[in-house]
């Protein structure tokens, strides 16, 4: 067995014991309370392999996926970037409001508003990156603070820039040619999955191939092991704490997305929150 088996192997196993164990501890806990465990997770797998619900997994999967790679980043770096959520909020919002008055025919929509999301989510993320290089505030703290922020920022700017529309208040509603057609995928579901599924691949991809096969992932991993080797070496820590700190915001940027574009066709109050947490999960 070589090497690179071996290890896809080992990173393979801690998911694999993790669901074995939950499957375990649940069993015994529809045992204990007389619950037919056998009856229970059939009617799960039943739900679960209705085409209806593998399409709406793919969807979810997509948002998850992308807030994910967004932590990942900075987690490579040994940044706890746990400011997500509020990342991706003020990106969704300034790409709702470019996408809604602009109206540009799809896909120019979703490749404008991946750089708007992009550069938003990376300028919000940057603010705790340059706390931690200039103050030494750590990111943990700084990012949860701005998650305060954004929430609120967001609010403000809505009221005085949205359009009130029964109970929220949103940004214009995106216009039909505009926004992300969905794909018929799954054979027999009556729901299509979101074709920004096409984005969240294409960063999973663009990510491997930064972090594993080009001279700045190098350099930021090994800042992320041992910061004192990476200064030895001459890599400046400072300058790749910023850059990482802006790329896991640009990629958080992308969060949002495809609620805007596939489901909500816009940004309110009451759009979801807590993406971001669940990424780090």
């Amino acid at each position: 067995m070589n090497g690179r088996v071996r290890a896809a192997l080992i990173s393979l196993a801690a998911p694999v014991l993790a669901i074995t164990f939950s499957i375990v501890v649940t069993s015994l806990i529809l045992v204990a309370t007389g619950d037919p465990f056998g009856l229970t997770w059939q009617t799960v797998l039943d739900v679960g392999l209705r085409p209806r619900s593998i399409a709406q997994i793919l969807n979810l999967g997509t948002i998850y996926y992308l807030s994910a790679l967004a932590v990942a980043i900075g987690f490579r770096m040994s940044l706890f970037n746990i400011g997500v959520d509020g990342q991706y909020r003020v990106a969704a919002f300034a790409a709702a409001m470019v996408a809604g008055n602009l109206s540009l025919p799809f896909p120019l929509s979703i490749v404008l508003a991946v750089i708007v999301a992009g550069i938003t989510g990376g300028l919000w993320a940057g603010i705790a990156g340059y706390l931690k290089v200039k103050r030494g505030v750590n990111e943990v703290i700084s990012t949860i603070m701005l998650n305060a922020i954004a929430t609120g920022l967001v609010a403000f700017l809505l009221r005085q820039f949205g359009e009130a529309r029964g109970n929220d208040i949103t940004t214009p509603v995106i216009a039909e040619g505009s926004r992300a057609p969905g794909i018929d995928l799954i054979p027999g579901s009556t729901e299509p999955v979101n074709s920004l599924i096409v984005l969240a691949i294409l960063a999973g991809i663009a990510y491997w191939i930064v972090l594993n096969r080009t001279r700045f992932g190098f350099r930021l991993r090994a800042t992320g092991r041992s910061q004192g080797a990476a200064v030895a070496s001459g890599i400046d820590v400072k300058r790749m704490v910023i850059i990482s700190m802006l790329l896991s915001g640009g990629m958080a940027g992308m969060v949002g997305l495809p609620l805007v574009f596939g489901e909500s066709y816009s940004f309110g109050l009451t759009f979801p929150g807590g993406l971001g947490f669940t990424g780090i999960a």
